[in-house]
């Protein structure tokens, strides 16, 4: 079965064409050269996460039961019912907990103990291997939209 590419008879050195120049990129990621393969994986599996940023931390909203029933919420930690009037903080992923149950959570990681959302940490490496497995997710979508902008 013939290519895409031959069957439209495109060289390897047509010009200085832009048309050419993208077509002959996409023929590199369809071979796959010049892509640094990374296992994440296997990286991340053993690099501890570290404890949440002090800062994030300092910085999560804190609030009063008074709002909620009381006996109809409990925090996830500790499963005792707040209280009311009893001071909660609340994540970003919207869980809500003890003041005391989620500090002491947080000091030894950066994840929510409910649904695994990452907080910020004060560990660069770890944050850029976070901003790389981030890039990884999204490669498929990236290599689809530019197959997809060849076609149209």
């Amino acid at each position: 079965m013939t290519s895409y590419f031959e069957e439209h008879d495109f060289g390897e050195n047509e010009g200085e064409n832009e048309t050419i120049d993208l077509l002959l990129l996409a023929r590199m990621f369809l071979r796959g050269e010049g892509l640094i393969e990374m296992d994440i994986g296997s990286y991340s599996d053993h690099l501890k996460a570290p404890p949440a940023s002090k800062k994030v931390v300092e910085e999560l909203p804190r609030k009063t039961s008074k709002n909620t029933p009381t006996g109809k919420a409990s925090c996830p930690v500790c499963l005792e019912t707040y209280e009311n009037t009893e001071i909660y903080i609340e994540l970003p992923c919207k869980h809500k907990f003890h003041e005391y149950c989620i500090l002491s959570w947080l000091k030894q990681t950066n994840s929510c103990p409910v649904c695994r959302h990452e907080l910020p940490t004060d560990n660069p490496e770890y944050e850029q291997l976070r901003c790389e497995k981030e890039r990884e997710k999204q490669r498929p979508f990236r290599v689809e939209a530019l197959h997809s902008s060849m076609f149209c």
